[in-house]
């Protein structure tokens, strides 16, 4: 799989995206959970999270995340 990136145009705001069920992997450890990113910054990682009005969704099933990678 390619590199996930935003899709914006200069001087077009960030949107929330919403990258769920994938397996996130931090330095201690691992599992599965959702990642929300807001504003270009990870506010929220855990198990099903509610989708912000506007939000792309990312379906991230049998992916690793690397938050902040």
């Amino acid at each position: 799989l390619g590199r996930i990136r935003p899709r914006i145009s200069p001087g077009e705001d960030i949107m929330a995206m919403l990258i769920r069920g994938g397996t996130v992997i931090n330095h201690d450890h691992s599992k599965r959970a959702d990642v929300l990113i807001d504003g270009g910054k990870i506010i929220a990682v855990g198990e099903n999270l509610a989708r912000p009005r506007g939000a792309e969704v990312i379906d991230a099933g049998g992916c690793d995340i690397l938050p902040g990678g």
